[in-house]
């Protein structure tokens, strides 16, 4: 059987948890996304960068984010559209899956 963490139950510690299992679901995923976006980059692009005298922060700021924005958006998109499926989570961690089995 397994052990309820009592923690899950007191109501300021509730949603840092739900946060926490929710962030742990969808973290994985996203790097994954954002780390294809950024291999797609061109190592041209980053060296002409470099030869124009561009910094590490200017490469970023002005080279590899813009590139980024279409791979961020679909990020937040499928993960904002992800999370009106996340109803299970909070059944599970506040047991209300076995209450409504009493019922």
């Amino acid at each position: 059987m397994v052990s309820e963490c009592r923690c899950i139950r007191e109501p300021k510690a509730a949603p840092i948890a739900l946060i926490f299992v929710i962030a742990w679901r969808t973290v994985g995923f996203a790097m994954v996304l954002i780390l294809a976006g950024l291999k797609s980059i061109p190592k041209e692009l980053e060296e002409a960068g470099e030869v124009d005298g561009a910094s590490r922060w200017h490469t970023f700021w002005l080279i590899k984010l813009p590139l980024l924005k279409t791979p961020i958006m679909v990020t937040s998109i499928i993960l904002m559209l992800s999370n009106f499926n996340n109803v299970d989570v909070p059944m599970v961690l506040t047991a209300a899956d076995r209450a409504m089995r009493r019922m």
